[in-house]
């Protein structure tokens, strides 16, 4: 797993800081954050100002009381919210970066990836030039060990609790003795290094990795010693290390689901989930998301490495909070417009640089009635025509589409239902997928 502190989205953590310091021409190391141009919300926190108490969840003034150095950044602005475009084409560089080492890549979002180097591994490991006496150190490499094997690399400079840095002088030797995976984890370790080392001369950008036997223990172990930093994670010491961590912070356990397993059984970490019967899991959460479970407390995701440098999926989105909602069917229209150009830019883009077609479009809104609030979806059928309508008709002819539910293929009570809830609407949504029906060449070119 690779993270690299290059920008991603308002959702995502703080990754925005380092190529606006690049950009702008600061450099690295300050106390910084992100915020939104609207709002002055920071979305972003450079890990310098994090130690000093500065949060995601402040506003700038707040933030400013607690670092009163702090440098301000802000997202530019286009169409009315955030502009991405930078940090895309940012991301982009850095994959293409790590393609030339690596051919199992998979994107996980704008500025994570899963990386399958067992072939690149054994290749190295095959070849008589390497030595691993010739093989040089890696400042900020870390292990994950129990306590009775991490007597030999203790030191004065340990990381964490779960890690060490690996700055023993025979750390090598003491990786190949203590660990029937110790050969495979240096050159690994080295390979990683590579890879980083480039990345930053190329582009600038610093990142931090976790090297393990499969994505979750991977995206573990990457969070371990951020920022700029790599942690390996033998298998010999997987059972000690969800011992330790609390249920959310296990890869597709940080919403509702974790939520749900920690208050069921009444556990905060994964070592306390593995001793929950298979049955009780059954039981409380059907037998495929118990199987599941069941595996995954123990260190075991099959999920493979699937080699994708591109995204799935293209889109784009808005929030509207508190008296931002959306209270008319005029200001809704207007953001689907908005939204509808974002995105046909963005697929005529994508079209232009990789040679493939989006497929489908799904549009998301969030609703607020008086039983509360709640999330739908729609495919858009004709979903080409409706992008096209939508970003190049008149008003009148747009309105009557979307009122009509005619391009939404919605259904009369579904169309009664829809007009009554949009009423207070806080966030509208697009994505392009490459599913259903197809957007021809020709329709974008008219776009």
């Amino acid at each position: 797993m690779f993270k690299c502190y290059n920008p991603r989205n308002q959702k995502q953590k703080g990754s925005h800081v380092l190529l606006y310091n690049i950009m702008i021409g600061k450099v690295a190391g300050t106390y910084c954050f992100f915020a939104q141009l609207f709002g002055y919300r920071i979305i972003a926190v450079s890990y310098e100002a994090r130690s000093l108490g500065v949060t995601r969840i402040m506003r700038g003034d707040d933030a400013k009381e607690k670092c009163p150095d702090i440098i301000l950044f802000k997202v530019p602005s286009r169409r009315g919210k955030a502009d991405l475009r930078k940090f895309r084409k940012a991301s982009t560089k850095v994959m293409d970066c790590i393609s030339r080492f690596v051919n199992d890549i998979e994107r996980a979002s704008i500025d994570e990836a899963y990386l399958d180097i067992t072939n690149a591994v054994n290749k190295r490991l095959a070849d008589r030039s390497i030595s691993m006496e010739t093989l040089n150190f890696y400042p900020g490499n870390h292990v994950v060990l129990p306590p009775e094997k991490a007597a030999p690399f203790l030191s004065s400079t340990n990381s964490t609790s779960l890690s060490l840095e690996l700055n023993h002088k025979n750390w090598r030797e003491l990786l190949v003795s203590t660990l029937e995976s110790g050969s495979q984890l240096i050159v690994a370790s080295e390979l990683s290094w590579e890879i980083r080392k480039a990345i930053l001369n190329e582009t600038g950008f610093s990142c931090s990795v976790g090297i393990a036997q499969n994505k979750t223990i991977a995206k573990l172990a990457c969070s371990l010693n951020k920022p700029n930093r790599q942690t390996m994670v033998p298998p010999e010491s997987v059972d000690f290390l969800l011992s330790n961590t609390p249920v959310k912070k296990i890869r597709n356990l940080g919403g509702k689901l974790g939520l749900s397993v920690a208050e069921q059984f009444k556990i905060e970490n994964l070592g306390e989930l593995s001793k929950i019967p298979l049955s009780h899991l059954t039981a409380a959460f059907g037998e495929k998301t118990a199987t599941w479970l069941y595996a995954l407390c123990r260190g075991t995701d099959t999920e493979p490495v699937t080699p994708r440098s591109l995204p799935k999926s293209i889109g784009c989105s808005k929030n509207f909070l508190g008296q931002n909602a959306l209270t008319s069917q005029t200001l809704i229209l207007h953001w689907l417009r908005t939204l509808s150009d974002e995105l046909v830019e963005r697929l005529r883009e994508d079209m232009y640089m990789n040679n493939r077609e989006a497929t489908c479009v799904v549009l998301y809104a969030r609703i607020h009635s008086p039983v509360g609030p709640s999330t739908f979806s729609r495919t858009l059928s004709g979903a080409s025509t409706y992008l096209a309508m939508l970003s190049t008709r008149s008003d009148t002819s747009t309105s009557h589409q979307f009122s009509s539910g005619e391009e939404l293929h919605i259904s009369a009570d579904e169309e009664k239902e829809t007009e009554i809830i949009i009423s207070k609407l806080s966030y509208l949504g697009l994505n392009a997928l490459r599913e259903a029906l197809s957007i021809k060449n020709s329709e974008l070119d008219t776009w």
